[in-house]
């Protein structure tokens, strides 16, 4: 087919990759949340974008190529995406050849991405490209129609009655700068002992990226920064966003610092997340882990959070990148 590659136009072609997004991921993507995410997107980010469109001028697949200011070294994530009618005739090769020149010109030295587990162009695709699988992520969801938290219950009573207490943005307020800036430094050290990060050498987000790509987003509410303190000491927290184009919410961390687990501390972040969701009525409530992350794979379980097909973390260094052969 007669197809051309040109720079993605954010106003022309966001309703159609909100479409192919959309295809390819459990969440519903719109022309507005991708402009939103544009918005919200940390300063110092490095991208580019190219669209391969039809003879039309009609967006049918893109390619990606993405630096944010907390990869270590100078990695570039790259995605490729084309929708399933246009794939296996190139489009995908050449949009991935484009993504990686721009990153080798702007000092690229790995690239990284990820791939679906249950998608065989797509292991086909990176497998063909040598590179190597590092991580699994995997996402899960609980049904929120008719859930029982009485069996969590006794966990939330158990943190408390050790001199924990538990409180989110929506009692404070989100205005007091001291309390944002604790809240970042908590999410800062629980993401960096996540399993996930184990090796990755990311860092975190700065704090003023981090107000924005937080506190202007859509999915935001006060309600759900939930944290347990001890005495003045932040020690433990989750996160939950509402997303009303699914009608659902995202769990996307609960984390306590180490020497504070086995008290009971994670289960109970977990079900005060669960009841944030169930004060929007969302249908549902997502979210995710590294496979080797059996503590809280566990605490998912007892939630009734069931398992779907998941990604994998892959990598590869640029330099020995040979040329796409035609």
């Amino acid at each position: 087919m007669s197809y051309s590659i040109r720079l993605l136009n954010p106003d022309m072609d966001f309703p159609r990759l909100g479409e192919l997004y959309t295809l390819v991921s459990t969440q519903k993507y719109t022309a507005d949340l991708l402009h939103e995410y544009e918005s919200t997107a940390p300063a110092s980010r490095i991208r580019r974008r190219f669209a391969a469109v039809d003879a039309n001028d009609t967006l049918i697949g893109c390619g990606d190529a993405l630096r944010e200011p907390w990869m270590p070294g100078q990695r570039f994530a790259i995605d490729i995406n084309v929708f399933p009618e246009y794939r296996n005739q190139g489009i995908g090769a050449r949009l991935y050849e484009e993504a990686v020149s721009f990153a080798r010109a702007n000092g690229c030295d790995f690239l990284i991405g990820s791939v679906r587990e249950d998608s065989a162009e797509g292991m086909r695709f990176v497998t063909k490209r040598d590179y190597g699988f590092a991580r699994r992520i995997f996402e899960s969801c609980l049904p929120l129609a008719g859930f029982d938290e009485k069996p969590f219950i006794p966990a939330l009573e158990k943190a408390q009655a050790s001199g924990i207490r538990f409180s989110s943005l929506a009692e404070t307020g989100d205005q007091d700068e001291k309390i944002l800036r604790s809240l970042h430094t908590l999410n800062e050290a629980l993401v960096a002992d996540e399993p996930a990060n184990a090796g990755v050498g990311n860092s975190f987000s700065s704090f003023e990226d981090f107000q924005r790509i937080v506190f202007q987003s859509s999915w935001y509410r006060p309600d759900g920064q939930i944290f347990a303190l001890d005495g003045d000491r932040w020690v433990g927290m989750a996160a939950v966003g509402v997303f009303t184009e699914t009608n659902s919410a995202y769990n996307m961390i609960t984390g306590v610092a180490r020497e504070y687990r086995g008290r009971g501390i994670a289960q109970a972040l977990k079900l005060l997340a669960v009841r944030c969701a169930l004060r929007y009525g969302v249908d549902y409530i997502r979210t995710n882990n590294d496979s080797t992350n059996e503590v809280m794979l566990a605490i998912n379980r007892k939630f009734g959070y069931v398992p779907e097909p998941g990604l994998f973390w892959i990598g590869r260094p640029i330099d020995d990148l040979a040329p796409e052969t035609p």
